[in-house]
């Protein structure tokens, strides 16, 4: 998460425990898709969506830190756009938070309805934690 080198150093304390602060996406066909609270684009379709898309590790505003190889989906590039339609108006930019509904969280959804699987449970153990607590 971020850039920051006290974020790097957090996340190398924590990664031994299992676990750290990290943004995540998911490449699929060339594009790395992710979730935020901030709007990026300024098209008005764009704009209640906290999905985005960017080059495959490099996200703004994030280090990239490692690939985790989730495997192939056999959804056709058409299916991933329709897919992307209607999960933009469940991952809404006013939905999101830290704990509970995160990029991690729209990581692993993308990721079941690509049919390869969750995403490895250290990467949202963190916000888990904290949801946990708050």
């Amino acid at each position: 998460v971020g850039t920051s080198r006290q974020t790097r150093l957090i996340n190398s304390v924590l990664r031994p425990f299992g676990t750290g602060a990290f943004h995540c996406g998911v490449e699929v066909y060339g594009k790395e898709w992710s979730y935020s609270e901030i709007i990026r684009a300024p098209s008005a379709a764009s704009v209640l969506t906290g999905i985005f898309e960017s080059k495959p590790r490099r996200c703004k505003g994030h280090s990239y830190c490692e690939s985790l190889d989730m495997g192939s989906t056999s959804m056709s590039e058409t299916d991933l756009d329709f897919l992307l339609s209607m999960l933009r108006r469940e991952w809404l930019v006013s939905e999101y938070n830290p704990l509970r509904k995160n990029c991690c969280h729209f990581c692993n959804d993308l990721c079941q309805r690509l049919g390869v699987g969750s995403i490895p449970r250290w990467v949202m153990s963190l916000a888990g934690a904290g949801a946990a607590v708050a």
